[in-house]
């Protein structure tokens, strides 16, 4: 015989005994629990699915799945939770998923089903970040025949890269943080935050470490890129641009300009530009160097409003001499005006320009040219 106030269903149960249960619990089981009792469901929505903020979605010819991590401060968690993206119970479980906030797409660029990432979308889960890792098969048979190549497999890569970039198009207006990868040495990010917290002005800090690749511009890149920056109406009035560069330095800096500043109408909103580089700059000589931002200042035809350009080549081996030229290589496009300021950070003394509209704004200013 049950005494009064006693136990008698397990909702009566305490919240922590039930947050217990669900992680000896798979996701399919808490799922299953969650159908047969609408009482527990409300529990369990509000107790063990906010702590999980970072979900991964694995595709290949395996099939996908669907990996649910909790936030750092969750340190009791030993374990992440994990589902397959064919499981009858996919659509509830992504609806309670509504505390995620960061998501990392692996998949191949040969793959074919994106209906996963269809039902993310549909479940309203919106992000602050997003990290594609998206790679070709190191085996593709089709790959190795170039007739193959170029009807069959170009398609099922640009089908893929379309349905990366239409899934990122639904949720850019949150995601602040992008990232792009398609092999362990090459990646591009983006990460935009606030200039101050009194202001509505962002600014976007682009790294970019990615061999130069035309077709992959066309197809995954750019397109990924703009239509981030497409969802934010102003675009940033800060740029901060550091490249990390394989072959070309000259085609790396234009392609980071372009990854930070798609959107032709956000160029001009652009009022302080930084330019640095990786510790390769140590292994360029100043014709390279000088080279480069030549053809990089073509790209500042159109930031009408910059005011402040920097150039870090700290850790070069430049000849502080030659720092002069640098600066009449990035000003060759600017419409140059008493509030400009182009500087050249360098690990040297000040040297002085005869240009007055440079001198003013080399003062107070050590080690900057």
């Amino acid at each position: 015989m049950t005494t009064s106030g006693s136990m008698k269903t397990i909702t009566d149960l305490p919240p922590e005994i039930i947050d217990t249960i669900c992680h000896e619990l798979t996701l399919e089981d808490i799922a299953n629990m969650q159908a047969a009792a609408p009482l527990l469901d409300s529990m369990v929505k509000f107790i063990f699915f906010p702590k999980f903020t970072k979900m991964r979605v694995t595709m290949d010819e395996n099939g996908s799945m669907i990996t649910l991590s909790p936030r750092s401060t969750h340190s009791y968690l030993e374990h992440s939770f994990s589902v397959s993206g064919d499981s009858p119970m996919r659509r509830q479980i992504l609806e309670d998923c509504s505390s995620v906030e960061s998501l990392t797409i692996s998949c191949s660029d040969h793959n074919k089903d994106y209906h996963i990432l269809n039902a993310i979308n549909r479940a309203e889960i919106k992000l602050s970040k997003l990290v594609i890792n998206i790679h070709s098969p190191q085996k593709c048979d089709d790959c190795l025949e170039p007739s193959f190549r170029d009807t069959y497999c170009v398609k099922i890569m640009n089908r893929s890269h379309r349905k990366i970039t239409e899934f990122l198009r639904e949720q850019a207006s949150t995601v602040n943080t992008l990232k792009m990868s398609t092999s362990e040495e090459d990646s591009i990010s983006v990460k935009l935050r606030p200039l101050d917290s009194a202001s509505t002005s962002t600014e976007s800090h682009v790294h970019f470490a990615h061999t130069a690749d035309s077709a992959l511009n066309s197809s995954l890149i750019y397109p990924l890129f703009k239509a981030f920056n497409d969802a934010k109406p102003s675009g940033p009035s800060s740029v901060r641009l550091t490249v990390d560069w394989r072959i070309r330095l000259d085609l790396a800096l234009q392609s980071a300009f372009m990854v930070a500043l798609p959107v032709w109408g956000h160029r001009s909103r652009v009022t302080k530009m930084r330019i640095g580089f990786s510790s390769k700059v140590s292994s360029l000589s100043h014709d390279e160097i000088n080279a480069s931002l030549e053809a990089f200042s073509k790209q500042l035809e159109f930031t009408r409003n910059l005011k402040e350009l920097v150039c870090d080549v700290t850790n070069s081996k430049i000849d502080p001499c030659n720092l002069e030229s640098m600066i009449y290589a990035l000003s060759s496009q600017l419409d140059l005006e008493r509030g400009h300021r182009i500087r050249v950070v360098h690990d040297a003394p000040v040297i002085e320009d005869t240009r007055n509209w440079v001198k003013e704004e080399w003062a107070g200013w050590p080690k900057v040219y």
